[in-house]
């Protein structure tokens, strides 16, 4: 074995190395996110600008899934890491996200799970109700319509 290279964090380390869809992530406690490819090549590195997720990420589509430790559905672009809006999911994940099929079963407390549909996790944060409705099938709309 020889290195591929040496790089150096800003903050020290918070998570990882983690591996998901043939990447590995590194996140440090500043909030930077780093990916690296197959060889060990730094892809990609971006700063969230909040807190490091502590859970691993997961790969849906073409999209870097990781869950904010307040309760957001942090996305980046698998490709080169540029930024989707947070999306809002109020939820704090008990254990590691996993994909199954094209949706993201979430642990968030003992014996509970949360399904987020992998449209919720396309959603533009405009579309916050409908990404709740995906993300939970189980629930209905409340009220009736008017204004607020």
């Amino acid at each position: 074995l020889s290195p591929v290279g040496i790089t150096t964090l800003d903050a020290p380390r918070a998570l990882g190395p983690l591996v998901a869809g043939g990447r590995a992530f590194v996140a440090d406690s500043a909030g930077d996110i780093l990916a690296f490819g197959p060889q060990g090549q730094k892809l990609w590195s971006v700063s969230l600008h909040e807190p490091p997720p502590i859970v691993p990420p997961v790969i849906a589509k073409d999209m870097v899934l990781l869950l904010g430790r307040e309760g957001k559905l942090l996305r980046r672009s698998l490709a080169d890491g540029s930024g989707h809006d947070p999306l809002p999911l109020d939820i704090v994940a008990s254990g590691d996200p996993r994909l199954v099929g094209t949706d993201v079963v979430i642990p968030v407390s003992p014996g509970a799970i949360r399904l987020l549909k992998a449209d919720a996790a396309e959603a533009k944060p405009t579309d916050a109700k409908a990404a709740e409705a995906a993300s939970n099938p189980d629930s209905k709309p409340k009220g009736g319509g008017g204004g607020s």
